[in-house]
């Protein structure tokens, strides 16, 4: 709930003080959730890891604002960011000083809001504590950290930014996002363990995402196709992506594994789990109908007109990242296996959850265009 009360005011904020706050409320309980298993050395593993990581990112984001409070006296993003741009109007340009720090200040915020979306190169929390954390949390995790990262994103190079392309931070963020789609969807198909798998499967959507956001100057006067398909995608990602953790839940609580091997055979036994898994990874892989497949061609349909080799790296790593997707897909259904399994059974919020999601993955990938639209009105009635 606290999280959910530090996303809201993520949302809402124009301060950067408040900002870091309303972060830091969503995060700080996310590092005890990790750990809430105390009989889990994996589970206490995780949360002392998530912490001090999360702790480090957070000094760094919060020196980052002290450096934009120094250049510009204020912390208000769209009246400090105003007077830098007007330094720079009057002066022709800024000064070599206040240039380096300028540059100086936005890449530790960038780097600050790197390791909530779990991007390259800020990732190294993310495998050991999605695989050591309790599922459901690990669920919620994968979500709510993606959340707080875009909002924090938006609030800063979407409402401010956009004047400043002379400092290149849409190369900046371009980069950090081809580097998570290609590192996070090759060392995805490495992986034996379905939550390794899909926490490095975060990463790559994180990628996936940022295409949005350097998208957004290009289609400044367009509009608002970057920031509705930031929200498409966000909600494409929300449903498959705690489908799939869902599944797992189910796999693990029927079965006791989580190796992606165990899952030989499955359809046999269960055929409705092996569907609704099914569902969801062809979602998150980008195939049609799914609403995982209209998130992404929104994406990469904004990301073209600036950033044309961006959406090649998407495209390209979105291929791969079929191999593994599919990987769990041919296990379940192709591999046969001589050990007889007991029918999976699910309890009530398992099967209501799996439900849902299934039927938002399905059902918002035969209307997508409803979706769109709905994400152009939000956007504005509530701009970022």
């Amino acid at each position: 709930m606290l999280s959910t009360v530090g996303m809201m005011f993520l949302i809402s904020t124009n301060e950067l003080i408040t900002l870091y706050v309303a972060l830091e409320l969503t995060t700080i309980p996310l590092f005890v959730l990790a750990a809430y298993r105390k009989d889990s050395l994996s589970s206490s593993e995780a949360g002392l890891k998530y912490l001090i990581l999360g702790a480090v990112s957070s000094a760094i984001l919060l020196y980052g604002i002290s450096m934009i409070y120094g250049l510009t006296g204020t912390t208000f993003i769209n009246l400090a960011f105003g007077r830098l741009l007007e330094q720079s109007l009057g002066m022709l340009t800024l000064t070599q000083e206040v240039n380096m720090a300028f540059i100086i200040a936005m890449i530790m915020m960038i780097a600050g809001f790197g390791f909530k979306l779990a991007l390259v190169p800020f990732h190294m929390w993310a495998p050991d504590v999605y695989e050591g954390a309790p599922t459901p949390v690990t669920s919620f995790l994968s979500v709510a950290s993606k959340g707080a990262g875009v909002a924090a994103f938006a609030r800063v190079f979407y409402s401010a930014l956009p004047s400043f392309g002379e400092f290149y931070w849409g190369i900046m963020i371009a980069t950090l996002a081809a580097a998570a789609m290609i590192i996070g969807n090759i060392t995805a198909v490495l992986q034996s363990n379905v939550k390794r798998m899909l926490a490095y499967s975060s990463i790559a959507h994180a990628g996936y995402l940022l295409i949005g956001f350097v998208s957004l100057p290009a289609n400044m006067d367009a509009i608002p196709l970057g920031p509705a398909s930031i929200m498409f995608y966000m909600l494409a990602y929300l449903f498959a992506n705690m489908g799939a953790f869902a599944c797992a839940i189910a796999f693990e609580k029927n079965y006791g594994s989580y190796e992606i091997k165990d899952y030989q055979g499955l359809s046999k036994h269960s055929p409705a789990l092996a569907l609704t898994f099914t569902i969801f990874l062809l979602s998150l892989a980008g195939i049609p109908p799914m609403v995982g497949f209209f998130a992404k061609y929104y994406i990469f349909l904004a990301g073209w007109p600036g950033y044309s080799w961006l959406v090649i790296v998407g495209i390209l790593t979105s291929v791969i990242s079929l191999y593994y997707y599919a990987n769990i897909i041919k296990q379940m259904y192709f591999n046969r296996t001589e050990t007889t399994l007991a029918k999976a059974t699910f309890d009530s919020p398992l099967l209501i959850t799996l439900v849902l999601t299934a039927v938002g993955t399905i059902l918002f990938g035969i209307f997508p265009e409803s979706v769109i639209k709905f994400a152009n009105t939000a956007f504005e009635a509530f701009p970022f």
